[in-house]
């Protein structure tokens, strides 16, 4: 009697959860596609610091990885010239389509947008001048892949720049949910620490050790708030239920009756966040830069780069 082995097992479990994952964020494009304005009006700014810290210039390429609409790439678009490229990716196809369109409408000529898995990319070694990536390493199942990846399509010399979410005692926009989740009995999706978790990368000696251990030197870590504002709770809600993924796909599997419980006990958790204007949820991203080493030397100590957080 044929028995699967223990590594085809953990095979499937894997690329089941990397399908459910694709499902998921293919649902949310139509979401991010309408927000577009509110998501990029409340995290330009870390777009910007990606941009800006990953020193591309004119004629250079830039991959943007897990890019959504991808406003961050086209903001590398402007800084790399038309003699320059950027291939804008997610590993979502609806959010792929998503960024060609919006590339599109600006008539950005150099953005090449395509599907990209960046655990394992199709790109060739040394193709690239730099990698930015806004929120997407922590929600790999093996960011370090990813990691190495970036390293092996990075020119000697470029940069790669990412952006990954804090703690939750810094994230209540995220917590608030999961505590509602959690009072109404809904169990959640998986651990918010463990991989693919929203707090998975939420630690600065562990991102630097992953960085490190990819090949990566000359790694600086920072912080930087972003806060989620809205006019009403009814706002929040809807962005809530069309962009964030866990509550989004929570509430298409809830009945009407838990969807309403739900949202009245989001609402009434939300209150101690009221503001004159509205409600603000806090939020804190930390934002990572890191340089690759010339590949004809070897990973010794001696490129172990200084704890800059």
């Amino acid at each position: 009697m044929w028995r699967a082995s223990p590594s085809y097992i953990v095979r499937f479990m894997v690329d089941e959860a990397h399908e459910k994952s694709r499902a998921v964020w293919d649902e949310m494009a139509a979401g991010w596609e309408r927000n577009r304005d509110y998501l990029w009006k409340t995290t330009h700014h870390v777009g910007e610091w990606l941009v800006a810290n990953v020193q591309a210039k004119e004629g250079d390429a830039v991959l943007d990885i897990a890019g959504g609409p991808g406003d961050n790439g086209f903001l590398a678009a402007q800084r790399v010239g038309p003699s320059g490229k950027v291939i804008e990716t997610d590993f979502a196809p609806q959010m792929v389509e998503t960024a060609r369109r919006r590339a599109a409408e600006l008539g950005l000529d150099n953005v090449e947008a395509r599907v990209l898995d960046a655990e394992s990319m199709d790109l060739a070694d040394d193709s690239v001048d730099g990698i930015i990536c806004r929120w997407g390493f922590m929600l790999m199942l093996d960011p370090q892949s990813a990691l190495n990846e970036c390293r092996r399509v990075l020119k000697n010399g470029g940069r790669l720049t990412l952006s990954v979410w804090g703690g939750p005692e810094k994230n209540p926009w995220v917590t608030v949910t999961g505590m509602t989740m959690k009072q109404l009995g809904h169990q959640s999706s998986g651990d918010p620490f463990g991989p693919g978790g929203m707090f998975s990368m939420s630690d600065h000696d562990s991102i630097r050790s992953m960085l490190t251990d990819a090949g990566f030197t000359d790694i600086t870590i920072e912080e930087m708030p972003v806060d989620w504002s809205y006019g009403s709770f009814a706002e929040a809600w809807a962005f809530m239920t069309q962009v964030a993924g866990a509550i989004a796909a929570l509430v298409k599997e809830l009945p009407p009756d838990e969807i309403e419980k739900l949202r009245s006990g989001l609402e009434n958790n939300v209150q101690t966040f009221q503001t004159d204007s509205g409600i603000t949820l806090p939020g804190v991203t930390i934002n990572v830069s890191a340089s690759n080493v010339n590949r004809t030397q070897s990973h010794t100590d001696e490129f172990r780069p200084a704890d800059r957080s």
